[in-house]
């Protein structure tokens, strides 16, 4: 087992200070118009043939509201391609999807490609996955796309107070306009906040292709892969400028932030003050780049985790240019020996004030990586 190789923290190097993620700009939409009443809201029929058509009939920049409590049953995709300033209130309104056959594998729940300054609030998707959650059941790869969510290269987008439940795929998905005939881009300015998510087939916030998006006061359980995850797909692919900040976690399955794939560009990384109340897999946070270059800065900042299973390390950051890890508690299954950090091919980390409480040790580098570790300890009363 190597030993860091200690040194005193730089003065400058303290002084650093994750970037803020910008949050969507959402201008006020301008109309405001109902559901039509002949749309069935009970979920007793599909209706998202009848849904689509008229949210198309909408013009741009207009509000569109759903009947309170009411319930609209979607069977295949809500589809918005290229569309701007529409605002869905959904008024406490359920999207409920009931059908599950192999023809509706590819779907998407509410799925928006290209457009922006959109805003969806109040409102509640329902999958069909009758074994969501943590169990090896959970996962089916013929329908793992079926996210509640699906954002592929847009702007300026709010979800607010949104809910999903019992879905295949991921509650959020952030990624590309890869549509045939279409321009390659990545999402720009999502905010995801005061959201409810639980049970699901898949990852439960994936960023794969977006920038300066913002993940706060969310409340994610029963995930069956990674809480979030930043893994690029491809090599254009990445995510940078994502602040993960306020958020209350339950029980995932496998990691509660992944970071592997392809590609170099995630970048700018900050994860304050979440909460996990259950645990998840180990390592709790995994960023490893690919061999031949480096992934950049990730800032961990007061915040409170859970590290159980195997004697694997708490936190592991292979090829990453920055690592800061200030202020965090994590709690160790006692009788695991395990290290809390472990570094490889890290060249500026800095270690402090960490509670590792129930590790074995606070940090192991390899000869490539550089520590600056202060203030932190494995032993809590």
């Amino acid at each position: 087992m190597r030993c860091p190789r200690l040194r005193l923290i730089s003065p400058a190097l303290l002084l650093l200070a994750p970037l803020a993620a910008g949050p969507a700009q959402v201008a006020p939409a301008g109309p405001v118009v109902t559901v039509p009443a002949r749309i069935p809201a009970d979920c007793s029929v599909d209706v998202t043939a009848e849904l689509s058509a008229w949210i198309a009939a909408v013009p741009n920049d207009t509000t569109l509201t759903f009947p309170a409590g009411a319930c609209y049953r979607i069977d295949d995709s809500l589809r918005l391609t290229d569309r701007w300033g529409l605002v869905f209130d959904g008024n406490g309104a359920t999207l409920r999807a009931v059908a599950d056959t192999p023809a509706l594998a590819q779907r998407r729940h509410i799925w928006v490609s290209g457009g922006g300054r959109l805003v969806f609030r109040n409102l509640t998707i329902r999958g069909a996955n009758p074994r969501a959650g943590t169990a090896e059941e959970a996962y089916r790869a013929d329908r793992e796309f079926q996210h509640a969510f699906a954002l592929q290269g847009v702007s300026d987008v709010r979800l607010e107070r949104v809910a999903a439940y019992d879905v295949y795929g991921d509650f959020v998905y952030v990624g590309p306009d890869i549509g045939r005939g279409r321009t390659f881009r990545w999402s720009q300015r999502v905010t995801i906040s005061d959201a409810t998510f639980a049970r699901n087939g898949r990852q439960g916030i994936a960023v794969v292709a977006g920038e300066d998006v913002l993940i706060t006061r969310v409340s994610i359980r029963d995930v069956r892969r990674a809480v979030f995850n930043m893994e690029p797909t491809g090599d254009r692919w990445g995510a940078r400028r994502v602040r993960i900040t306020g958020n209350t976690t339950g029980r995932s399955r496998l990691l509660w932030f992944s970071s592997y794939g392809r590609g170099y560009d995630v970048d700018d990384i900050t994860i304050t003050g979440n909460t996990m109340q259950e645990p998840s897999g180990v390592p709790v946070i995994f960023v490893v780049a690919p061999p031949g270059g480096r992934r950049g800065r990730f800032v961990i900042e007061d915040n409170t985790f859970i590290v159980t299973g195997s004697p694997a390390p708490g936190f592991r950051f292979t090829r990453v240019g920055h690592v800061t890890m200030r202020g965090n508690r994590a709690t160790f299954a006692e009788g695991r020996r395990m290290t809390a950090v472990r570094l490889i091919d890290v060249p500026e980390a800095v270690i402090q004030n960490n509670r590792f409480c129930g590790a074995a040790q606070a940090v192991e580098a390899d000869a490539s990586s550089r520590a600056g570790v202060s203030g932190t300890v494995t032993q809590c009363r």
